[in-house]
């Protein structure tokens, strides 16, 4: 066991924080969640540092983000060692620690690929795993409320079944849950801020303002996909 790293521990403030999220590449409306997270000091260091969150997210940057969120409800105050890693490709104390939590897996071969991409519906089982410690959060497979239903992989579908229940994730204004596209470095804090609200980490944070209507999208979409998807993750004690 060795000492948690300082980005788990001591909050920085809030002018920093501000000074964060003006200056990475991040949209409008994924400002306060990025700027609550920084402030709690929730952001771990490999996202802290990555100067674009618009771009996606890594298996290791969302273990890292997750555990940390984990560590801060728990009040952790010492990772494993990087020596205790069963993973083939990593030594990350984190992503060795979210490994005994039972929050993240690995692949058959031993890897954990810590650099890929990671899906939509890999997310909602990394943040189920944990909720599931820390929370009362039902559990169920249904995810007949999604028209691509079938393209959920049987592994995740209690997952994002019960976190879109409990209104953790959601899906699209066309009904589809799109459970391999990829999550943006700023869409991933914005989930794990909500997680965050509810276990009194953070504040709300302030409204902020919708996305742009992109594509086809008509307003009204734009705004229900916003609504959906940063609405605070309900209390399910």
């Amino acid at each position: 066991i060795i000492a948690m790293s300082p980005f788990l521990m001591a909050s920085s403030s809030l002018e920093v924080a501000t000074v964060y999220a003006q200056s990475a590449v991040v949209a409008e409306w994924a400002k306060p969640s990025v700027t609550a997270m920084e402030k709690a000091n929730l952001i771990p260091g490999a996202l802290k540092d990555d100067a674009d969150l618009t771009k996606n997210v890594s298996r290791e940057e969302f273990a890292e983000l997750i555990t940390t969120y984990y560590n801060a409800v728990e009040k952790q105050t010492s990772i494993p060692s990087p020596s205790e890693s069963k993973f083939t490709d990593t030594k990350n104390p984190l992503i060795v620690m979210a490994n005994k939590l039972g929050i993240v897996g690995g692949y058959p071969d031993g890897s954990f690929k810590p650099y890929n991409n990671i899906t939509r519906q890999e997310i909602a089982v990394m943040a189920n795993q944990a909720e599931k410690q820390l929370t009362n959060i039902g559990q169920t497979k249904n995810v007949d409320k999604f028209t691509d239903k079938a393209k959920i992989a049987d592994w995740a579908k209690e997952s994002v079944g019960s976190l879109s229940n409990a209104g953790g994730i959601g899906g699209y204004p066309d009904g589809t849950f799109k459970p391999t596209n990829n999550m943006t470095k700023q869409e991933a804090i914005a989930l794990v801020s909500n997680l965050a609200v509810k276990a009194g980490l953070i504040e709300k944070p302030t409204a902020p303002t919708p996305p742009p209507v992109t594509g086809q999208q008509t307003v009204e979409q734009a705004q229900a996909l916003y609504k959906e998807t940063m609405k605070n993750y309900p209390v399910t004690r």
